[in-house]
């Protein structure tokens, strides 16, 4: 890949539409419009393919391979982050302090981690079998869908009393609504979670996801 002294902002494939839905974008690319100054467009590119963010969000973008995967590193002022949590989690504080994630070292702050680091973990990895692996024998395919009952059971259980997983919305809402909409596309029910079913469609009535459904062809 080719540097270009214009900087720029990259944000991997798997974390993209976790990040739209909380910023909106638009086809051919992409520009989040962050909750602090709508003008101001943070690029998001796939893959190869980088398109630039004028001042004063643009970051380095580099794009390698790791474990035979496709990396994405995202710069700004000099930090590097590379995996889902971190990315959203710089995301949202350049979305302004308290839009999208609490304050560093706020309680607050760290159960929005929690809730990151589950989605990523008990939810993101376990739809594997469906979206990265067709060749998966059919008892790890059961082993997993009855894993991922259970961690949407407790999610379910979570959203039971509140509206949003911290109580307001932050990038973990966005993250959790853009893992569990694959159910739909996978033939995955979610109507035995009836509180995450709620939550899903009071993600989806936000007009920048619908935005961002519909410049994904996800439009419902």
């Amino acid at each position: 890949m080719r540097r270009n002294s214009r900087k720029v902002a990259i944000v991997p494939p798997r974390a993209r539409r976790a990040v739209e839905p909380a910023l909106g974008r638009r086809r051919g690319g992409c520009a989040a419009r962050t909750a602090r100054n709508p003008q101001e467009d943070v690029a998001i590119a796939q893959g190869r393919s980088v398109r630039r963010a004028p001042a004063p969000l643009r970051a380095c973008a580099v794009v390698g391979e790791r474990v035979g995967q496709r990396r994405a590193q995202m710069r700004v002022d000099g930090t590097r982050h590379t995996e889902t949590a971190a990315l959203l989690q710089r995301i949202g504080d350049l979305a302004g302090a308290g839009t999208l994630i609490p304050a560093h070292g706020t309680p607050a702050r760290y159960e929005v981690i929690e809730w990151l680091t589950f989605v990523s973990s008990e939810l993101h990895k376990t739809y594997s079998p469906w979206l990265f692996h067709a060749d998966t024998a059919d008892s790890t395919r059961r082993q997993c869908l009855e894993k991922l009952d259970r961690r949407l059971q407790e999610v379910d259980a979570h959203l039971a009393t509140r509206d949003y997983l911290t109580g307001a919305f932050t990038v973990a809402d966005a993250y959790l609504f853009a893992v569990a909409n694959w159910s739909n596309f996978l033939r995955i029910p979610l109507a035995p979670y009836p509180h995450l079913v709620a939550f899903m469609a009071r993600v989806g009535a936000r007009a920048k996801v619908g935005e961002a459904l519909a410049a994904e062809g996800l439009g419902r």
